[in-house]
């Protein structure tokens, strides 16, 4: 499973344009130009026939920075300043988008930032998924969203450890 950051783009970009699509056997991605040799993947990933999960994946990211700390309220206070996009995501109960997990078919686990809501449809193919605008136009969003909370942390994040694990977001 591809990170949200890598140096390849495993697929063809047509002209100018700055989004690709690659269908793999039990996801898709959404595939961002950022800058000459940096790339975005948003995935997305179905959870049943009718739902699916648009969300970038931050490898074990969340798991080293967040998970394991014995006393979040107080690292939260020291990053509220600083990072206050990533202070929300971590904080607010009725954001757009939360960190989460979930299973691809092949039972590998993905983690990272996602789109609050799963997106219902009908439509079966991947495809018709990739060619969706609802779901480009979240996917894009998602795309954006996690640059800038990957920003926040790289530029501004008082703590060394979370900048310094921010290459688990690489691949």
């Amino acid at each position: 499973m591809r990170t949200f950051l890598t140096e390849k783009a495993s697929a063809t970009f047509f002209g100018n344009v700055q989004c690709t699509g690659r269908v793999m056997k039990d996801h898709l991605e959404f595939i961002y130009k950022v800058k000459a040799g940096v790339y975005a993947v948003v995935l997305l990933i179905p959870l049943s026939q009718e739902k699916v999960k648009l969300m970038c994946n931050w490898g074990k990211y969340f798991d080293k920075v967040l998970f394991n700390l014995p006393n979040q309220q107080s690292v939260f206070e020291r990053i509220k300043a600083k990072c206050p996009l990533t202070f929300d995501l971590f904080t607010k109960k009725d954001g757009k988008y939360r960190v989460c997990s979930c299973y691809l078919d092949s039972g590998e686990k993905v983690q990272g930032i996602a789109i609050d809501s799963d997106y219902e449809s009908n439509i079966f193919s991947g495809m018709e998924l990739l060619g969706n605008r609802e779901l480009e136009q979240k996917a894009f969003d998602l795309y954006v969203y996690s640059l800038d909370i990957y920003n926040e942390i790289a530029l501004n994040c008082p703590i060394k450890n979370w900048k310094d694990s921010l290459d688990e977001v690489w691949q």
